[in-house]
């Protein structure tokens, strides 16, 4: 079995309901998808004047082979109504293969990797959402990593579901455990100054967060504490108070030789999933106030 994320996209008709509808042809003749992103929009890429786009990326594990699955995803697009007239044209729904395991694919009609997306926000940034730590095995770096370093001016808006109205609606752009008012009274009007805070935050973090993740695996507790400590500070820095707290508990249950390891593991991964959260959106700040400069 592989695992596979595949990249959705629709900028005409119906949106969300092509990409709904493609989610199900998927599932059916491909395998059951396994989680799926936020939707997201964002200015068409590689062609001005087109309609937004919404895009979503879904995982799936299949033991069908990558040129199968590029079959399968050919046949559902033309089924939806795709016409290849024109590179980066309007579409009802384009789905591309953005991973298939580990593997590097050079074949006619089919690259795996895709080889264009560490060059895209659309593509980075839900696939940080949902994978921040998977690798690219051809960049060797992590798709947190290659959102930090990308170079797209294209803003991209986060949308969640909203079960209650059945609609798609705006996310905040900036979670609730995330307060940057103590950085921006210290930068005293300085984008250059945010921005490379919030670029050190970025790399440094997940570093600290996969020390603890290993340091959990290991049953390590000497080195979750110390993780765990020297990430707070940074964490208060940046506002997130709520994961400040919850990471001090992780650290104070580390020092205390883990009694309830299930606990612990289970506390972490609730601040992780959290901080992750902040890091894409610190993502799009930093965006934001690089365009500024």
């Amino acid at each position: 079995m592989q695992s596979v994320f595949l990249l959705l996209g629709s900028n005409l008709g119906d949106r969300e309901s092509f990409l709904k509808i493609a989610i199900e042809r998927i599932a059916a003749a491909i395998a059951p998808v396994l989680q799926r992103s936020s939707v997201y929009e964002t200015q068409s890429w590689g062609k001005t004047g087109e309609p937004d786009y919404l895009n979503q990326v879904i995982w799936l594990s299949t033991d069908l082979s990558a040129r199968e699955v590029l079959q399968k995803i050919l046949a559902i697009e033309e089924d939806l109504g795709r016409h290849r007239e024109e590179k980066w044209g309007s579409r009802t729904i384009d789905i591309d293969i953005l991973f298939y395991g580990a593997e590097i694919i050079n074949e006619p009609g089919l690259q795996v990797p895709h080889p264009d997306l560490h060059k895209r926000r659309f593509t980075l940034a839900p696939l940080a959402e949902m994978a921040p730590y998977l690798v690219h095995p051809v960049l060797k770096k992590n798709i947190l990593t290659l959102e930090t370093e990308l170079i797209d001016d294209l803003h991209v808006k986060r949308y969640i579901y909203n079960e209650d109205h059945n609609e798609l609606m705006l996310q905040n752009s900036i979670p609730q455990d995330l307060d940057l008012s103590i950085l921006e009274e210290i930068a005293d009007g300085s984008n250059e100054f945010l921005v490379e805070s919030i670029d050190m935050f970025l790399h440094q973090t997940p570093e600290l967060l996969k020390t603890i993740a290993n340091g959990l695996a290991a049953e390590d507790w000497t080195i979750v504490a110390q993780a765990s400590h020297k990430l707070k500070p940074n964490l208060g820095f940046f506002g997130m108070l709520i994961s400040q707290g919850m990471m001090q508990e992780v650290e104070l249950m580390a020092k205390a030789g883990a009694p309830a390891p299930d606990v612990l593991n289970a506390k972490f991964v609730d601040v992780q999933a959290i901080i992750e959260d902040n890091l894409h959106s610190l993502v799009r700040i930093k965006a934001e106030k690089e365009a500024e400069l």
